[in-house]
């Protein structure tokens, strides 16, 4: 394996923006073998012929969509979805000891944009900051963190700085108790941390400006996304920042005009509610004093606080109300 990772340094070619140029990368991504190289008996001879021209093309794959950066990539992903030409398309993968698999190029790219989304939400949307202007009834289903990030991308994301000011007033204001409740600033790490280098940005800024309490934010218990950042954020934000300038979403507009356009690869469950969870945010954000719709502010105002009151406060919160 060795070889391979030297092999990698002196061969990478340097990738173009082109469109179909991405797609390529992510199908020969997708098509890496998977071999068991720890083997004393190992050698290619016993696989296939091209397995292992797939394996080193793959490995190359994996290395240039690592060095693309999160900004273009995910303005290329969304773009192939919208495009409706990868529905039919599909990949081939050998894998040992079961033989060749094909699967659609389709799942590789939601599978790159679950990996490259930034959010992290699993199936835990209750209360969280970002979506403060969801109303549910008991029973209803909400969405998941793989079928919120295209409305995020496009539309939701133009509200991070009203959302940042609002989690962050939250942050301070526990900070500064007499005696911070851990659970609580647990908590509240968790919700912006789940939402990924949105935030990088502001938290950047706070930092800089002598806020060091946000470096509870980078520990090893928080989302993968944070895992990648050093301990001093500041000097790693100020190196690679550049990865991460987002563009404008599209907004409201563009989604709706994809939606009449019936190319989107969703279901109709998703193309359904888009059009509602815009109405909700709208109506949301147009009011003032909204904050006590966070699950922060409907808490018990006392120094301790258990789980089963976070978790009230959290169902409250998104409740819709009579």
């Amino acid at each position: 394996m060795k070889f391979y990772l030297l092999l990698l340094t002196i061969s990478i070619s340097c990738f173009s923006d082109d469109i179909s140029d991405y797609l390529n990368l992510i199908k020969t991504s997708e098509e890496t073998p998977f071999i068991i190289l720890e083997k004393k008996d190992f050698s290619w001879s016993n696989y296939p012929n091209g397995v292992e021209a797939k394996f080193i093309n793959g490995l190359k794959a994996k290395k240039q969509l690592s060095e693309i950066g999160i900004s273009k990539e995910l303005s290329m992903l969304f773009s192939l979805l919208e495009s409706g030409e990868i529905s039919n398309k599909t990949c081939v993968r050998y894998c040992e000891n079961i033989g060749y698999k094909t699967n659609s190029l389709m799942e590789a790219v939601y599978k790159r944009i679950s990996s490259q989304g930034g959010l992290q939400l699993g199936l835990e949307t209750y209360g969280n900051v970002a979506f403060t202007w969801l109303r549910h009834k008991e029973g209803d289903r909400v969405f998941n963190s793989i079928e919120i990030i295209y409305f995020w991308w496009n539309y939701d994301r133009k509200h991070v700085p009203e959302i940042w000011e609002k989690w962050y007033k939250c942050w301070q204001i526990e900070n500064s108790r007499e005696k911070p409740r851990d659970k609580i600033l647990d908590r509240l790490a968790y919700d912006i941390t789940r939402l990924g280098y949105y935030f990088f940005p502001y938290i950047y800024l706070a930092m800089k400006s002598g806020d060091m309490s946000l470096n509870a934010l980078f520990s090893s218990s928080k989302p993968v996304i944070y895992k990648n950042v050093q301990s001093d954020f500041i000097t790693w934000w100020e190196k690679n920042n550049e990865m991460y300038t987002l563009p404008e979403p599209k907004g409201w507009e563009h989604i709706d005009k994809m939606i009449s356009t019936k190319n989107l690869p969703f279901g109709n469950w998703l193309l359904e509610k888009m059009p509602v969870w815009h109405i909700m945010a709208e109506e949301y954000y147009s009011k003032e004093g909204n904050s006590d719709n966070y699950w922060y502010y409907l808490i018990p105002n006392k120094d301790e606080v258990s789980d089963d009151e976070i978790w009230e406060a959290n169902s409250k919160s998104i409740k819709v109300r009579d």
